[in-house]
């Protein structure tokens, strides 16, 4: 059952040279350029922001940002945005004493807990593919490190991070679900310090470097030592229950953060960022005689400028590069797998911020070049080699212009419409296919303001999909891969509509957040791949496309300011799909289908020294399709399903708390307990078979709920110097 999750796809990318038909999409930045430096000679009637820069990113609405400041832990929520500052991160109780920004984003109405072990992001029901993950500009094809037990960013690099859910700005597009842009340091630091966090299983630190007024520079680094430790710290905090945990875990990564800032003159920003990290993990359950290793990374960088041209024109310009790869040999029995799987996108970004008139504007250019190498792999039965079914190279030109503004109607309502049309050509060579799409797709987004503390808000948008994941790993590895749209596989389609209200209490002390949505899912896919099973087709003739639909209510209520702050947050929403070729076409819940996500989080300032946190998630458990029985034909074994998706593992139930002890600012101790109650939260099932002693021949089936761990202590000394 574990083996029947796992699989690894091969991806490999180089340049090529775009299409005549997308050099026509030059003459759209041509043009906004232009009118950029023609708006130069208008006046406003509304004054921006002095920097310009900043005004641009006010511009990106509809978002949760998570913010460096000393400030206030939380603020405002109006307008759908949500402020989580450094200082609240830090008191938030954490595995291994590391905070995670992703992590944290789940605690917030509707993105759904993922769970132990579970990397992928669920925005609004979508499938964790249909979410842009973006560092730096630079798109993150993989959203965490083992079994998401590490945070994928180091937290002490980063400036912000934000979270579109609706009405993503056309900029972000091509995606369905949202956009989660996390953005490394952006501001020289004032002096050369270091600061980081060492703990039981990990260490990080982070260098500032302040060059010249000019000049300055991030270094960060991470290392896990978890080897030595882990199992034993496993042992001595499960208990009886240490036998439904994964038999034996080796596991090791590290990862680099750099970051380069230089003010050119006046008008002139570089900026420089890299990013990289490589894990490797081995398991073995010797009860099923299963082995496996696997080795995974990401890479990626970009140069950006930035040029304020005046107080109302700006203009960014980046190139960016990102690789992610895997590696995964698996040896069951007489069978043994091995594959290898990777992706790398090369692009260009361009934006320019301008005034016509009155009216602000922000529009560009984007492209990217994807190459991809789906399903390659090899697969041995008693040192007998299956045929070669791999797809071959598959390679994409992906160019998009996008076009967005804001109206202020009157004094109470205001509107921003935006516009994308994108132009993407496919490749598959060994298929000897090409195919071209094109989509226009738009968003807008209104707010209403009934008082000085009462808006009202509403989103639709539709979007268009053309690099997408498929996941049938449920264990949370890195083993899903990425796939172009072809003339085999069909673009993903969606449109979303919310509606939302907000109030303040107390003077901003107390948020009120309601949001109602609906998103509808057109040619999504589903695939299941197991590598047992003698079955000698393309994976594009094991998907099946159909329809999907996600909707639900989102709730939030926090305390901004005192000796206690906090949140409460609540979904009530179902994720369902339905596919003729499954079930009869039959609805059913989609794997991440969450019908309650409750979650509260609060943080209690005794004094300068001692804080205290609290973080409760309690979530219905996902679907799955449950194996009603198991029978040989021959050597081979073979399964056989209840309805698709139509069982559910137990609700995820998990309690953490956090004490700090702060002997300056930036400077203290810390110690978490993650999941304090020891719930068993299973990570998979496996189907169990054993041989009845007493009775030859007879065999007795049953699941195995499997778990990475259950309460999980940890002690860490945060520092800055």
């Amino acid at each position: 059952m574990f083996l029947k999750h796992l699989h690894s796809f091969s991806f490999y990318t180089t340049f090529a040279v775009v299409t005549d038909r997308m050099k026509t999409l030059a003459l759209f930045h041509i043009l906004v350029f232009t009118l950029g430096l023609l708006s130069c000679f208008g006046q406003a009637t509304h004054e921006p922001p002095t920097d310009t820069l900043d005004y641009a990113r006010q511009f990106d609405l509809q978002e949760i940002t998570v913010e460096q400041n000393r400030r206030t832990k939380l603020t405002g929520i109006s307008s759908g945005k949500i402020l989580l500052h450094t200082e609240g991160i830090k008191s938030i109780p954490s595995l291994m004493g590391m905070s995670d920004v992703l992590k944290i984003l789940e605690l917030t109405p509707g993105v759904q807990t993922s769970g132990e072990g579970q990397s992928n992001i669920y925005v609004r029901g979508g499938d964790p593919g249909q979410t842009l993950l973006l560092y730096a500009g630079i798109p993150v094809y993989t959203p965490g490190h083992l079994l998401n037990v590490f945070p994928l960013f180091n937290g002490d690099h980063l400036s912000a991070v934000e979270l579109a859910k609706g009405g993503v700005h056309a900029c972000y597009g091509n995606f369905l679900s949202g956009t989660i842009s996390t953005r490394p340091k952006e501001q020289i630091p004032d002096k050369t310090s270091v600061q980081g966090n060492v703990g039981l299983l990990a260490t990080q630190a982070t260098l500032n470097l302040h060059l010249s007024h000019q000049w300055g520079a991030y270094l960060s680094a991470r290392k896990t030592y978890m080897n030595y430790l882990l199992k034993p710290l496993l042992g001595l905090t499960s208990g009886t229950s240490v036998t439904n945990q994964i038999e034996n875990i080796h596991y090791n990564f590290n990862d680099i953060n750099a970051t380069v800032i230089g003010h050119l003159n006046d008008r002139n920003q570089l900026h420089i960022n890299f990013f990289g990290g490589r894990d490797k993990l081995d398991l073995s359950e010797h009860f099923i005689g299963m082995t496996g290793r696997m080795p995974w990374y990401n890479m990626g960088a970009a140069v950006q400028l930035n040029t304020a041209m005046n107080q109302h024109t700006s203009m960014e310009h980046s190139l960016i590069f990102s690789r992610f790869g895997n590696e995964l040999s698996v040896q069951l029995s007489d069978i043994s797998v091995h594959t290898l799987s990777r992706i790398t996108t090369a692009g260009y970004n361009g934006r320019v911020h301008f005034h016509i008139g009155t009216l602000p504007m922000q529009g560009g250019l984007q492209y990217r070049f994807h190459q991809l190498y789906p399903q390659e792999f090899d697969k041995r039965q008693s040192d007998l080699l299956s045929p070669d079914l791999s797809f071959g190279e598959n390679h994409a030109h992906e160019a998009s212009a996008f076009l967005g503004t804001e109206l202020r109607l009157n004094a109470r309502l205001s509107m921003e419409p935006g516009i994308r049309y994108t132009l993407f050509r496919s490749v598959a060579a060994k298929q000897g296919s090409t195919k071209n799409f094109q989509s226009i797709d738009f968003r807008l987004f209104a707010r209403y303001r009934l008082t000085e503390t009462q808006y009202l808000r509403a989103t639709f948008s539709r979007n268009t999909q053309y690099i997408f994941k498929l996941f049938p790993s449920s264990t949370g590895l890195p083993t899903d891969f990425w796939v172009a749209s072809s003339a085999h596989i069909r673009p993903q389609k969606g449109m979303e509509t919310s509606a939302g209200y907000y109030r303040a209490f107390l003077d901003g002390m107390i948020e009120l957040s309601a949001d109602l949505y609906f998103r509808s899912m057109h040619d999504v896919a589903e695939y299941n791949q197991n590598f047992i099973e003698n079955d000698s087709r393309l994976f594009t003739e094991r998907l099946v496309f159909g329809d999907g639909r996600a909707y639900g209510l989102e709730l939030m209520l926090k305390k901004n300011y005192g000796r206690f702050t906090g949140w409460l947050a609540y979904t009530l929403g179902r994720s369902e799909r339905r596919f003729p070729d499954i079930d009869n076409g039959q609805t059913f819940p989609a794997r991440h289908d969450r019908t309650h996500d409750l979650s509260f989080t609060g943080t209690y300032i005794l004094n300068k020294h001692w804080d205290f946190s609290l973080t409760q998630v309690f979530a219905t458990g996902n679907a799955y399709t449950a194996p009603t029985s198991w029978y040989f034909i021959g050597n081979m074994p073979v399964k056989e399903y209840g309805p698709y998706n139509g069982s559910r593992l137990p609700a995820y139930n998990r309690t953490d708390i956090g004490i700090n002890y702060w002997f300056k600012p930036d400077n203290g101790l810390n110690l978490s307990i993650y999941n304090l109650l020891a719930v068993a939260n299973p990570l998979y099932l496996t189907l169990n078979v054993q041989e009845v002693p007493e009775q030859p021949g007879k065999l007795v089936i049953s699941l195995r709920k499997r778990t990475l761990f259950t309460v999980m202590p940890s002690i860490s000394w945060r520092f800055r110097f």
